[in-house]
């Protein structure tokens, strides 16, 4: 089997049958092991974006929502590269939004996410934290969604 790389992910705006993925290390593992049949991607065009931001306190915890700065989304994409490395995968090209194609027979978009994920977690490797020792999983899961 061809491994993809990935600029064979299309680029191409996304319907409703499309879920857009978490800015997670594990999601673009996940999207990795779908393939670009199963993703594309629309470039990232920063407006509106924002991040939360928690401040713990005696007591509980102010939360706010603030602009995501530019330098916020290179600490994201950075972060998501190293887990990727850590997974044996190449780093995937920065500044696009990835979504995941909802397979026929799934309730949602966002309730097929869940559902994935509980999947994966469902079964974890051993005592590892290892993202590579992860892959045999999360292959297996992705693939079982989409055969």
């Amino acid at each position: 089997m061809v491994r993809p790389m990935w600029d064979d992910f299309e680029i191409a705006e996304p319907d409703d049958r499309w879920v857009l993925l978490n800015e997670t290390g594990r999601d673009a593992v996940i999207a990795w092991f779908a393939g670009p049949e199963n993703v594309s991607r629309v470039p990232r065009s920063g407006e509106g974006e924002t991040v939360r931001v928690t401040v713990s306190r005696r007591g509980g915890a102010d939360v706010r929502y603030e602009p995501l700065t530019d330098r916020d989304r290179a600490t994201i994409e950075d972060s998501i590269d190293e887990y990727l490395a850590d997974a044996g995968i190449p780093p995937r090209p920065q500044g696009y939004r990835w979504f995941l194609r909802v397979p026929a027979g799934c309730d949602s978009p966002g309730s097929f996410l869940s559902t994935l994920h509980q999947a994966i977690n469902s079964d974890p490797p051993g005592i590892s934290s290892v993202p590579r020792a992860w892959n045999p999983l999360i292959r297996r899961v992705v693939r079982g969604f989409y055969s």
